[in-house]
């Protein structure tokens, strides 16, 4: 299955292996947990410049292939979500994206779930056989000393763009001084004892734009 473009919000379904995007549902009026907010599906998720829009056919997508995570923005011709695995969306999105997560159910009151993926930066061959530094990579394999992820630095996550392991500096933004769990904020329950990469554990350094 080609696991890299899930959805061009601009066209109503599109079908990705053995399966069609924007028809499924989870059930009448089902609320979906989407970036910490309670809402009803179709909604709005942004991006630097812009914002695509998640249906329910493409948030069931996501959960079933990734467990919730995924990007959004534009390759400059369509806006489009795009579920995480094993590809560097720096390639794919041309002036920015963002890292989402979604989950079925109302968000729980002081309480996220962490994905079950995290990104790191080491040059290995990835999930769809190319080779790059970007790796979307499952919790465990991080955490498991016998694995050849167990020595990468988590990715940066740059502020406006998401994650990335391309140079913060380079691209016109300088070290905030501390690290962020998903979502780009700190975890206030972070505990270093616990799987760092788990999703809400402040795993991953952050930089912010030069003023």
């Amino acid at each position: 299955m080609f696991r890299k473009i899930l959805l061009a919000a601009v066209v109503p379904a599109i079908v990705v292996g053995m399966m069609t995007t924007g028809t499924a549902s989870a059930g009448p009026t089902t609320v979906y947990c989407l970036n910490g907010v309670s809402t009803t599906l179709p909604a709005s998720v942004s991006f630097p410049g812009g914002s695509a829009s998640l249906d329910e056919g493409s948030a069931l997508f996501i959960i079933g292939f990734s467990g919730g995570g995924f990007w959004a923005g534009t390759n400059g011709i369509a806006t489009f979500v795009a579920f995480q695995g094993g590809f560097d969306p720096s390639v794919w999105f041309l002036s920015g994206y963002s890292t989402n997560f979604v989950s079925v159910g109302a968000c729980k009151v002081g309480y996220s779930p962490g994905p079950p993926h995290v990104a790191v930066c080491i040059a290995l061959k990835r999930g769809d056989g190319t080779t790059g530094l970007f790796q979307d990579i499952p919790v465990t394999d991080w955490n498991d000393p016998s694995s050849p992820y167990f020595a990468a630095p988590a990715a940066n996550w740059v502020e406006g763009l998401g994650l990335t392991c391309d140079d913060p500096v380079a691209l016109g933004y300088k070290a905030a001084g501390y690290s962020v769990a998903w979502g780009g904020l700190q975890d206030p329950n972070n505990d270093p004892k616990a799987l760092r990469g788990s999703g809400f554990n402040n795993i991953y350094p952050y930089f912010v734009k030069v003023a």
